[in-house]
């Protein structure tokens, strides 16, 4: 009885060491119906207080993640349809950004330094197009539709141009229509309308001036009708060759025509053609 006891004190010991230098390496499950086998180990790996190694790579069909973090990051509940992203970490705080039907969360406020679409940089409502570097105005005229009809991109009522070049334009393009005078006792010329003014005088008549503009040619064709000898009387601004007023054709239907340079004030008499026919 003695020598029984003897012998198995040192299996037991033997035994005892070699659990103790245990270490289980289990290979993937192949199914998962073998997960079951691993609570086994589990039991194991209290008992002994030792590691096992789970190698290999293993799909899996679902997760469950009812809460804790993943670097850090917050999830939320463990509905799929609840279930979102609650904190992530954007390097200008914590920002919830997108429920998991892929829309963005109405309560969110994050804060970019950018936001691209692929490499290009997407405007916001603040920094609107100044948020693009320079643009030409050859690369702005590539991107508008058609710059005629209703359509017109208008940048100013009356834009100033400061220093411009200008080409030569076509000759059609610097042709000013004649504005048609109307024949009354009082007869304005506006040379807002027009630079060149025409009047068939049935009567004397007084003419006025305004909106004289500084550096053009004037040019009024004045006819006579079928009585003739009808007198025009000329405002203080209209100046004259030594201050003497040309005489008007007297004969009916006669044409005269009248040249001044203006100067922003007055205007200055420099051709005087009578009875062109």
């Amino acid at each position: 009885m003695f020598k029984r006891k003897l012998i198995a004190i040192p299996i037991l010991i033997l035994l005892s060491l070699t659990l103790v230098s245990l270490h289980v390496n289990i290979g993937p499950p192949s199914v998962k119906a073998e997960w079951s086998r691993f609570g086994a180990w589990d039991t194991i790996r209290q008992l002994l207080g030792r590691p096992h190694t789970w190698t290999g790579t293993q799909t899996f069909d679902t997760v469950d993640i009812n809460g804790g973090t993943i670097d850090g990051t917050t999830i939320g509940a463990s509905s799929e349809t609840t279930g979102k992203f609650t904190t992530v970490d954007t390097g200008e705080g914590a920002n919830e950004l997108f429920d998991m039907d892929q829309n963005v969360d109405t309560g969110a406020s994050p804060d970019f330094a950018a936001i691209t679409e692929g490499s290009n940089a997407v405007p916001n409502s603040t920094d609107n197009l100044s948020f693009f570097a320079a643009t030409t105005s050859l690369q702005f005229k590539g991107v508008l539709s058609d710059e005629t009809g209703s359509g017109l991109a208008v940048f100013a009522t009356s834009p100033a141009l400061v220093t411009p070049t200008l080409g030569v334009a076509a000759a059609t393009a610097l042709n000013i229509p004649i504005n048609t005078l109307t024949d009354e006792a009082t007869i304005d010329i506006d040379f807002a309308l027009s630079n060149n003014h025409e009047v068939t005088l049935t009567d004397n008549r007084t003419y006025t001036f305004s909106n004289i503009p500084d550096g053009a040619k004037i040019t009024l064709l004045q006819t006579q009708d079928g009585g003739g000898t009808n007198v025009p009387v000329w405002p203080a601004t209209a100046k004259f060759p030594g201050g003497v007023t040309p005489t008007p054709s007297a004969a009916g239907g006669a044409l005269d025509i009248y040249t001044w340079i203006s100067d922003g004030t007055n205007l200055y008499l420099v051709g005087f053609a009578a009875d062109v026919k």
